[in-house]
């Protein structure tokens, strides 16, 4: 997780405020807004919010959760299974995947060529 890149008084973000959207969306940054000297306010990309929430999500199912640790677990000991049998599925390919990755995390699912994930 990235910590907060810089701290700015909340009177230089007022100010300054269209330039610290700009660089949060092109230096992927983290940026607190201080009020009297304390941290109030962070601001960040909506990339970054978005993968926040969705892990905030993910972390929040306890189903989803114990399966992620478990999976963590066995990774860490070498057991692996081929994606094949991760996904029930003939796939061609010689990568491995960890044991009782859910199936809600595409991402780890091989590409087949010509298709994509993305609606």
């Amino acid at each position: 997780m990235n910590d907060i890149s810089r701290y700015v008084p909340i009177t230089k973000a007022k100010n300054d405020l269209l330039e610290l959207i700009r660089q949060v969306e092109n230096v992927d940054e983290s940026v607190a807004v201080t009020k009297n000297g304390v941290p109030a306010a962070v601001i960040l990309s909506m990339e970054k919010y978005a993968g926040l929430i969705e892990t905030l999500d993910i972390l929040s199912d306890e189903d989803t959760a114990k399966s992620l640790r478990t999976s963590i677990r066995q990774a860490r000991k070498g057991k692996w299974l081929r994606p094949d049998e991760v996904f029930r599925r003939s796939v061609r390919s010689s990568l491995v995947t960890p044991l009782n990755v859910p199936a809600l995390f595409p991402s780890c699912r091989p590409k087949s060529s010509g298709s994509s994930d993305r609606p």
